[in-house]
C-alpha cells in the first residue's frame, strides 16, 4: 500500500513535470526553486538505478578523483581546438595535460614519441569514424581512382558500418573463425582475392581487441603476415588497418608487457576507451596514428594560429583533466591492481556459472574481462524481464556468418568493471537457479 508521504512526493513531481516540461519554448523564465526540483527528479532516475548490480551494461561508476578534476575545471570551459599533442603546438592550460596524456599513452603501448601522435576523442566511435576518414585519404592517393573498401565482421563494433555510410564506402563481410569467435585470416585472404579480382585496390581494415560481445580479439600478427603474403604478389593492393582497442586498451597492457601494437607496419592507428575501464566521465576516448597520416586531413583555422586535425574541432578542456587524473593518482600498478582483480572475478563467475548450468556455452578470451554466455533456449524463455534489467542483461538475436555456418545467437554479455565484486556475482548465481 503507497504511503502518505509517497502520494505526497508524487503529486509533488507531477506538478513539478506538468509546469517544467513544457513542449513550447518558454516566454519567461521560470523559478530556480522550480528547476531545482524538476532536475532532482530528473537525476534520481540514475540514483535509484542499482550500477553495482550491473553485470551486463557496459557502464561502471566514474572515480570521485575523476569527478572532482572535472568539475575543477568546468566553470573556466577549455576549448581544446586543434590537435595537443603535435611538435610545434603551444598548449595552454589543460591543453597541456592532452598533450602529456597522449605522450603517456604512447608509451603505455610502446609507441615511438618522434612517429606518432594522438588526440582525446568522445569515445570509440569518432575513433573508428577518423581512422575510416584518414585512412580513405591516404589509400585514395596510393590506389588512384581504384576502388576502396571496408572489412570487417558480424561481430566487428556497429559503428564501422555507420562509419561506412557517413564516407560513403563499401563494406564487406569476412567470416568468424568458430573456435577463436574472431576474424578469420583465411576467409580474410579470400575475400581481398575476390575484391581484388574485381578492381578493389584499398582495403580499410578494423581489427578488434576485445569485440563488445565476446571479449574476444582478432589476431592481429597472423592477420598482418596473411596481408603481408597478398603484398608480396600483389603490389598495387594497400591496406589501412586500425586496432578498435575500445574495450581492451586498457587492459591488455597490464596483462602483457610486451603489448606494443604499432610494431606491426601495417597498423596505423589505435583507438581506446576511457570511460568504461578508464573510470572517467562520458564522453573520453583517444586515438593514436602515425604522424605522416596527417596531412591527409589537416585543415587550417581562418581564425587563429593552429590547425585542426581532429573530427570535432572544439573538445572539452574538462575530459582531459579527468583523464590525466585517473592515471595520474592509479599509475600502472593500480590499474594492473584493478585488471587482476576483475580477472579473479571473472574465472571465478565462469566457475560458479558452469557448475550450476553446464549446458551453457562461454566465450571469452584470456585476456579479456568481458564474457559471452549462450543460454539454452529453454532457459532463455524462462529468464523474466525482472531478472535480467535487476542485472544488467540484455540480448538481441545476432545473426553470425562463421566460417562453417550462418548462425542466429543470443549472447548474453558480462563485463567485470572497476565496482564488479563476488557478493554480485554470488546474488547472481543464486537467482538464476530458479529459471534453470
Amino acid at each position: 500500500m503507497t504511503s502518505i508521504k509517497t502520494k505526497i512526493i508524487l503529486k509533488i513531481k507531477s506538478i513539478v513535470f506538468k509546469y517544467a516540461s513544457s513542449k513550447t519554448f518558454p516566454e519567461y523564465g521560470i523559478s530556480k526553486f522550480l528547476i531545482f526540483l524538476y532536475l532532482f527528479f530528473i537525476r534520481e532516475e540514475y540514483t535509484k538505478r542499482d550500477q553495482y548490480n550491473n553485470l551486463g551494461w557496459l557502464t561502471t561508476p566514474i572515480r570521485p578523483i575523476g569527478v572532482w578534476a572535472y568539475k575543477f575545471f568546468l566553470d573556466v570551459n577549455p576549448n581544446h581546438l586543434g590537435n595537443w599533442s603535435l611538435k610545434k603546438c603551444n598548449p595552454f592550460g589543460t591543453q597541456k595535460l592532452e598533450k602529456d596524456i597522449i605522450e603517456k599513452m604512447l608509451d603505455l603501448y610502446k609507441a615511438d614519441k618522434n612517429s606518432h601522435e594522438g588526440y582525446i576523442t568522445s569515445g570509440g566511435t569518432e575513433g573508428n569514424l577518423y581512422s575510416v576518414w584518414i585512412g580513405k585519404k591516404y589509400l585514395q592517393k596510393q590506389c588512384n581512382n581504384y576502388s576502396i573498401c571496408i572489412l570487417h565482421t558480424d561481430l566487428t563494433h556497429y559503428s564501422i558500418q555507420k562509419c561506412a555510410d557517413i564516407t560513403s564506402t563499401t563494406d564487406y563481410i569476412v567470416k568468424i573463425n568458430p573456435t577463436t569467435w574472431s576474424m578469420d585470416p583465411n576467409d580474410l585472404l579470400t575475400v581481398i582475392t575476390d575484391l581484388y579480382k574485381k578492381g578493389y585496390r584499398g582495403f580499410l581494415i578494423p581489427l578488434t581487441l576485445g569485440y563488445t560481445q565476446t571479449g574476444t580479439s582478432d589476431d592481429i600478427s597472423i592477420i598482418s603476415k596473411t596481408i603481408y603474403q597478398f603484398r608480396k604478389k600483389y603490389k598495387n593492393a594497400f591496406f589501412f588497418l586500425w586496432i578498435d582497442a575500445a574495450l581492451n586498451g586498457l587492459i591488455q597492457p597490464f596483462l602483457d608487457d610486451k603489448f606494443s601494437p604499432f610494431d606491426f607496419p601495417f597498423i596505423q592507428a589505435f583507438v581506446v576507451d576511457f570511460h568504461k575501464f578508464g573510470g572517467s566521465p562520458y564522453p573520453a576516448g583517444i586515438i593514436l596514428y602515425r604522424k605522416t597520416l596527417r596531412k591527409n586531413i589537416e585543415r587550417s583555422i581562418p581564425y587563429l594560429p593552429e590547425t585542426d586535425t581532429t573530427i570535432l574541432g572544439s573538445r572539452p578542456g574538462t575530459t582531459a583533466a579527468a583523464i590525466w587524473t585517473n592515471i595520474a593518482v592509479l599509475g600502472k600498478g593500480g590499474f594492473r591492481s584493478i585488471v587482476n582483480k576483475q580477472m579473479e572475478n571473472k574465472d571465478y563467475f565462469i566457475k560458479q556459472l558452469k557448475f550450476i548450468c553446464p549446458d551453457a556455452k562461454i566465450v571469452t578470451n584470456n585476456r579479456s574481462l568481458t564474457c559471452a554466455v549462450i543460454f539454452p533456449d529453454k532457459m532463455i524463455k524462462n529468464l523474466p524481464n525482472s531478472f535480467c534489467s535487476t542485472y544488467g542483461m540484455f540480448t538481441k538475436k545476432s545473426q553470425l556468418t562463421f566460417t562453417n555456418k550462418s548462425a542466429t545467437i543470443c549472447l548474453y554479455k558480462f563485463y567485470f568493471l572497476n565496482h564488479m565484486g563476488k557478493k554480485v556475482i554470488d546474488s547472481f548465481i543464486n537467482n538464476l537457479k530458479m529459471y534453470i
